[in-house]
């Protein structure tokens, strides 16, 4: 999981029997074929049916086990709930919630200052009940501005979180992402379209960003885009 997905630990893997459906799969598995088990996880952490009993365990197994056979694994067409990604807050015991932050991670996210940093095992170290996980767009954003106040509730959606270092956290605090991601003393200015592509973050932010005129973006646009983003990344992983 570490190696191939990126999770850098259990806090990252939305259901517990994953572990032994893999572990089937790999057990004296000499020649494993790692796009199998790498679909059959996305699939079920996305389709967010999780593990009802026991026999659906055993129906799992059997089927990366007949995968490994067979060398190629069938999986249903995947229909992501856009509302269920906008409605999703951090929790620790979340199966979406670990489901989205596994598909972060599997970004390499990288330190905004610092490409060639991987921010994934200080963010790891973060996880908890209550994490200290970076708002993209800080409340007082939408506080600030006339029309915004109504999307207050989707604030801590994890549409609006992004993993970074606590350095960065602190040192971004609540500031406007439309002024500092223009600013090399935030972002690396050389870098910053793959950088937030890394994020998942819609590139749109860069060009409000570089208008002089804009000082203030729409919040409810950046996460219908950033859902976008994740729904595509979704079907591109399992391919």
């Amino acid at each position: 999981l570490r190696d191939t997905l990126h999770l850098v630990g259990p806090n990252m893997v939305p259901y517990g029997y994953m572990y032994h459906a893999l572990a089937n799969y790999f057990y004296l598995n000499k020649k494993p074929d790692y796009s199998i088990p790498k679909k059959w996880f996305w699939y079920t952490a996305f389709s967010l049916n999780g593990l009802a009993n026991t026999t659906d365990l055993k129906n799992d197994i059997r089927k990366l086990l007949n995968a490994r056979e067979q060398g190629t694994i069938l999986i249903p067409k995947l229909s992501v709930n856009r509302n269920a990604l906008r409605r999703e807050m951090y929790h620790l015991r979340s199966a979406t919630s670990r489901a989205i932050l596994a598909l972060m991670a599997y970004q390499r996210p990288c330190d905004f200052l610092n490409k060639a940093r991987d921010v994934l095992q200080d963010v790891y170290l973060q996880l908890g009940d209550n994490p200290n996980l970076h708002h993209f767009f800080p409340i007082n954003h939408l506080n600030n501005h006339p029309g915004q106040k109504g999307f207050l509730n989707d604030v801590n959606s994890l549409m609006n979180i992004v993993y970074i270092t606590q350095l960065e956290n602190v040192r971004i605090s609540d500031a406007n992402p439309l002024k500092y991601l223009s600013d090399p003393e935030f972002v690396d200015q050389n870098s910053k379209k793959e950088i937030m592509k890394r994020h998942l973050i819609p590139l749109e932010v860069l060009e409000w960003a570089e208008d002089p005129n804009l000082t203030w973006a729409n919040f409810d646009t950046f996460i219908e885009k950033r859902i976008d983003i994740f729904i595509r990344r979704i079907g591109e992983v399992l391919p």
